[in-house]
């Protein structure tokens, strides 16, 4: 069976991604696969808007938008561990006692303190 990231748009993402392989290896290892890559997504999109000062408002509102989406995701992925009021289900998958996901929410807001510094 050919996974998703073997086909279609992941392969390209993926191709996309191999310059900074480190990097994103990196943030992976801080903070997990997923929120790690979020946050260097998030870094990504606040770099972009502060090397262009000349920005047109429309622009920077369409970055900052983007950086929220971003963050929104993460908080929600990262949160996946509290199930929401209309479902049971939740967690990592790891099992009773898993404490997985609340040392990626301590490192995630680690990060997002460093990120708003820096803004």
């Amino acid at each position: 069976m050919i996974s998703v990231l073997e086909q279609g748009v992941g392969a390209t993402a993926e191709e996309k991604i191999k310059t900074i392989a480190p990097l994103v290896e990196y943030f992976e290892t801080e903070m997990g696969l997923g929120a790690g890559r979020l946050m260097l997504a998030t870094n990504f999109l606040r770099d972009a808007r502060e090397m262009q000062p000349n920005l047109s408002l429309e622009a920077r509102a369409a970055l900052e938008q983007a950086e929220a989406l971003v963050v929104s995701v993460m908080i929600r992925f990262l949160n996946a561990d509290e199930p929401e009021e209309s479902d049971d289900a939740g967690g990592c998958g790891c099992g009773d006692g898993c404490d997985c996901a609340e040392g990626a929410k301590k490192q995630a807001q680690v990060w997002l303190d460093r990120a708003k510094n820096r803004s």
